[in-house]
């Protein structure tokens, strides 16, 4: 949800930015939350499907799944906040229940934490159209903040995927946590290796957090 002191501003295709008033520039930094920044993305099902398998409109189901980053395990009940990545606003979930996952059962080899959010009931994610590149099943991305941050808005989130030609840097979203129109929490997806050979099908992602001013990497995600 934007403030009444921002407002969108589309600089082109798959790139959307939020102007912020010299008013609310010059309160100065406020502390941002202590707050786990979670990847998702929105899958919607159907009664249909094409001839690849994928559901198709019109759509019976939406949720908010392959959440990945908590560090602290949520308890059935309590709310997150839920950042689309398309430009609709913020809206809140209730968990529905999470659990530990072994080491023996995940990607990194490490334990993780698997969190199932109540289903979405809004008809807008429903009809919502998918960004640039992306299916009607999987049509956008999310991220998913906990404990819930009420004032929690996007920034920037740029569509576009990584390849040979374009820039060796993405903004994954930009989130400003306290209203004061700054980022607080920055995904980032780059290329994991700096050398060209062979090697630009392996993207990484690195989470940012707002500490003392400043934004601090808390996480890194590497293919397995």
């Amino acid at each position: 949800m934007l403030s009444k002191h921002t407002r969108w501003r589309c600089l082109g295709v798959g790139i959307c930015v939020v102007a912020v008033s010299p008013a609310l520039a010059a309160r100065g930094p406020v502390e941002a939350p202590n707050t786990d920044i979670v990847s998702g993305v929105f899958y919607r099902r159907s009664d249909i499907k094409n001839k690849n398998g994928s559901y198709v409109p019109p759509f019976t189901q939406v949720d908010v799944t392959n959440l990945d980053g908590f560090r602290r395990r949520p308890r059935a009940g309590e709310t997150v906040t839920v950042v689309p990545l398309n430009g609709l606003p913020p809206f809140s979930l209730r968990v529905r229940r999470s659990k530990i996952i072994p080491g023996e059962d995940t990607c990194a080899g490490e334990p993780d934490i698997g969190v199932e959010l109540e289903t979405i009931k809004d008809r807008r994610y429903f009809e919502a159209r998918p960004v640039a590149h992306r299916g009607e099943e999987y049509p956008f991305d999310a991220v998913v903040l906990y404990p819930a941050v009420n004032r929690a808005h996007l920034l920037r989130a740029d569509s576009w995927f990584l390849t040979d030609e374009s820039p060796r840097k993405r903004t994954v979203a930009a989130i400003d946590l306290d209203d004061d129109g700054r980022e607080d929490a920055l995904i980032v997806e780059e290329f994991c290796f700096a050398d060209d050979e062979g090697t630009h099908g392996y993207t990484c992602q690195k989470v940012y957090s707002r500490k003392g001013g400043k934004l601090e990497m808390i996480r890194e995600v590497k293919p397995c």
